[in-house]
């Protein structure tokens, strides 16, 4: 068991939002002062869920001299951060994926991989008819391609594939060497999905330089508690299976992962949401009240909810041995405060086997 002592610490509740979506302008490029902003739909849907969280806090690329900044600490740098107050949802018309596919010095041939099943060898020069007929002889015309001989190819789902989302192929080059690259051109799109196309926020933009594509990044959502005392405990476990040979030892094996058990106890000075908004650390933990549009930090939606959790060290005295302790995938299995004691106590499990620390001094 491992002990973390709160002294000095700032634990954070993080929710899982973090994706990227393009500003999409025709008429009017970003400028300084504005409060709203039009999404580009196809973009967003990279984002979980498909309504972006009043509440989100995002940045804009162009942004140069921003009114209000939040440091990164652990990176150095200052970036203008901006809340959600609004959104605008829009349904959706279908919209058909679409993947590029780049060969690089390939001098043979090579394979592309969906869903598990792998074509015949295609030749590096080979024109995108002959790349469509080797994924139909495998996938019974789930593809459109276009491009040049030697790509790169455009790969468009249709058929059965048409108007959803779909996992990246993967490719392969022959022996003689070479890369093949596949990344994702246009994000496929469920008919009716309902999306985010425009959000309002606070505060405007402040001086910069705007394209009418500026990137949009999206942080995650959170809380922060400022401890005085106290404890963070966790438990790292091993299923070390040790194996036999005719009697004697003969190596060993971990058969299978166990999630890692973590405990808070402590005593807080106070508590902050960085959207100013009063989320309470139940509320962050269950997803609920004023947390109820908090996003899942699991890759899987379809898991139950859970967060983040981070301790950042920051001794005043000695900022060399500053850290910053994160616990990924956090249930909460108990959970207790008093707010009368200022005191908050929590066990759960993270569904990982052991945290991610890192000291940004050293």
């Amino acid at each position: 068991m491992a002990r973390i002592e709160l002294k000095y610490c700032t634990i954070r509740m993080k929710d899982g939002l973090n994706g990227t979506g393009l500003v999409n302008q025709p008429t009017t490029v970003p400028a300084a002062g504005d409060t709203s902003l039009s999404l580009d739909t196809l973009a967003l849907n990279t984002l979980t869920p498909e309504k972006v969280p009043v509440g989100a806090t995002f940045t804009v690329v162009g942004e140069t001299q921003p009114p209000y900044t939040a440091p990164d600490r652990l990176n150095n740098t200052f970036a203008q951060v901006h809340t959600v107050t609004g959104r605008t949802q829009a349904t959706t018309a279908a919209v058909n994926a679409a993947q590029t596919v780049t060969l690089t010095t390939v001098a043979d041939y090579f394979t592309l991989t969906f869903n598990g099943q792998t074509t015949a060898q295609i030749a590096y020069n080979a024109a995108a008819a002959a790349v469509q007929a080797a994924l139909d002889a495998v996938f019974n015309a789930a593809f459109s391609v276009s491009g040049a001989a030697g790509g790169p190819y455009t790969v468009t789902f249709i058929g059965t594939l048409a108007g959803s989302p779909q996992p990246l192929m993967t490719a392969a080059p022959g022996p003689a060497g070479g890369t093949v690259v596949v990344a994702s051109s246009v994000v496929g799109v469920v008919p009716g999905a309902d999306v985010t196309t425009a959000i309002t926020f606070s505060p405007p933009l402040g001086p910069g330089t705007y394209a009418d594509d500026a990137v949009v990044t999206f942080g995650p959502q959170q809380i922060n508690i400022k401890m005085g005392d106290g404890n963070l405990t966790y438990t790292e476990h091993r299923d070390y299976q040790y194996l036999l040979d005719r009697g004697y030892l003969d190596t060993v094996r971990e058969p299978k992962d166990v999630p890692m058990d973590v405990k808070v106890d402590g005593v807080y000075e106070h508590i902050v949401s960085i959207t100013g908004e009063n989320v309470t650390p139940i509320e962050a933990l269950e997803g609920t009240g004023r947390a109820s549009e908090w996003v899942s930090s699991s890759a899987d939606q379809c898991e139950p909810y859970c967060i983040d959790l981070e301790v950042d060290y920051e001794p005043p005295c000695a900022p060399s041995q500053a850290e910053l302790s994160v616990f990924p995938m956090f249930r909460a299995e108990t959970r207790e405060m008093n707010f009368n004691a200022a005191t908050i106590n929590l066990t759960g499990k993270c569904f990982v086997k052991t945290p991610i620390i890192t000291r940004p001094n050293a």
